[in-house]
């Protein structure tokens, strides 16, 4: 799909009333138009015979009647426009399902066009929020383990990441589990264990601690940045975009490109006997009916010394590289 960005400095396709820069897309047999405004806000503007129904219940992306001259005649669009600078680029993802669905199911355009804009409407909401420093930390470093990962099976890297759907650890793929922690460097060297199942190497063939240091960089990546790179690399971005949701995180979100990261440092123990983690085997079971959840902390200059920087131990971690 053509970027809604080189889109706003081609000046030579202007539709009749002289406010839009417009470039056609064909979607099966409608010629849509993407377009971008004199306030440089992005449209998708989809012929319709009829009328329109028109969607104004989201504070930034309305569905508007719009009537335009082209070849010479008047046309009617159903007009999807962008009415926050902030959401431009979710509103490009926005667009990018519309014409993704169309394409694939055969519907017609405007159908599809309505109904995404009704299911992304929580989406177009969160977006305008932010999140925390600590999910952030936390999520550039699951997501520069997904990227690594990615490098060597891309569809299987995603189906592997299931920590955003509330399992127990990170990543799985069969019985081989990685666990990844992300913290500040600079800050204590201490990480939190959420359950007592989370590092009971008992229950799998394999089981993998990644703590990831990451550290401020104003010339890092911003967590979008890692979106596009793991998609980059083959991993689809619907399903991830999806999986990304179970954070709160709406690539393109308001306030994701002003914090920008880089990983210092990779360490990364096998957790096994003997290593010092609590489980449910020892914990004494009388009184334990009525404990509902137990999270501790470890303190990584205690544990036996990890591997340092080689990100290619968490692909044979999950069974992938030997």
């Amino acid at each position: 799909m053509e970027s809604f960005y080189a889109l706003a400095l081609d000046k030579s396709q202007v539709l009749t009333d002289g406010q839009l820069v417009t470039q056609a897309v064909t979607v099966g047999y409608v010629d849509a138009h993407l377009a971008v405004d004199g306030d440089g806000l992005p449209h998708l503007l989809v012929p319709v015979h009829g009328a329109v129904s028109q969607d104004r219940r989201s504070a930034a992306v309305w569905i508007t009647r719009r009537e335009l001259q082209v070849d010479g005649e008047m046309q009617v669009f159903a007009d999807l426009g962008c009415r926050d600078h902030d959401l431009v680029r979710v509103f490009d993802r926005l667009v990018t399902e519309v014409l993704e669905v169309a394409e694939r199911t055969g519907e017609r355009l405007d159908l599809v066009q309505a109904r995404t804009l009704v299911e992304w409407r929580h989406l177009l909401s969160a977006a305008r929020g932010r999140l925390s420093h600590e999910i952030v930390t936390g999520l550039f470093g699951e997501l520069s383990v997904l990227c690594h990962l990615a490098e060597a099976e891309p569809h299987l890297a995603l189906d592997a990441w299931v920590g955003p759907t509330g399992a127990t650890r990170d990543f799985l793929h069969g019985d081989r589990a990685i666990e990844v922690k992300s913290r500040v460097t600079h800050s204590a060297e201490r990480v939190r264990i959420s359950s007592l199942e989370q590092l009971d190497w008992r229950t799998l063939d394999k089981l993998t601690l990644a703590v990831i240091d990451v550290e401020d960089d104003d010339f890092g990546q911003s967590l979008g940045d890692l979106v596009d790179r793991a998609v980059a690399l083959g991993v689809p971005r619907l399903a991830l975009n999806d999986l990304l949701e179970g954070f709160g995180f709406v690539a393109g979100m308001k306030g994701d490109e002003e914090r920008r990261m880089q990983v210092a440092r990779l360490r990364v123990w096998q957790v096994a006997e003997g290593f010092p983690a609590l489980t449910t085997q020892d914990m004494d079971p009388s009184p334990m009916d009525a404990v509902v959840s137990v999270n501790y902390s470890l303190d990584t200059t205690r544990l036996p010394d990890p591997v340092v920087d080689d990100w290619e131990v968490l692909v044979t971690a999950v069974g992938w590289a030997e």
